[in-house]
């Protein structure tokens, strides 16, 4: 009896929430889905996301500074984000203890698509640029779809210097 792949499970599962997530945006009836389900699509992978670089989905957010540090989780700081870097956030701590600030995901709609990669690419540094100021790195991947709003946003990955 021939076993499944586990990687290519993995892969039609974030397929099919994508398509479903992005069947229920294009669908004019409004109740082809619920709210809180529509809402654990996209957690589901948005963990799965996280799980696939060795962080968890945290739940709750941290600072910027906290991410550059490192910083295990501790007080709660409510932070205005720049939407043009962080539009649509969320937040990735280490799978380990003391479970120390790791990522922010985010999807911004700015960044344009493959279509002008020279646009892209020029969009990316100047983004890139502002997080290194910041004391990030940026990451922007195509290899994972976004579930903000697939097709639309651009999936950024901010992580602290190395």
């Amino acid at each position: 009896m021939a076993t499944k792949d586990p990687t290519a499970t993995q892969e039609a599962n974030v397929a099919a929430a994508v398509a479903k997530i992005l069947t229920v945006l294009h669908s004019r009836n409004d109740s082809a889905i619920s709210a809180s389900e529509f809402l654990s699509l996209q957690n589901s992978l948005a963990a799965e996301f996280g799980r696939r670089r060795g962080w968890r989905l945290s739940a709750s957010s941290f600072t910027i500074r906290a991410l550059a540090k490192r910083q295990a989780p501790g007080s709660r700081t409510i932070e205005s984000l720049d939407q043009d870097l962080f539009d649509h956030p969320y937040y990735y701590r280490e799978s380990q203890r003391p479970f120390r600030a790791a990522a922010l995901v985010a999807h911004v709609y700015d960044v344009p698509k493959t279509s002008d990669p020279v646009a892209r690419l020029k969009a990316i540094t100047n983004l890139a640029t502002k997080a290194d100021r910041l004391g990030l790195e940026l990451e922007a991947t195509d290899s994972f779809p976004s579930w903000h709003y697939p097709g639309w946003t651009t999936l950024l990955i901010y992580t602290p210097k190395s």
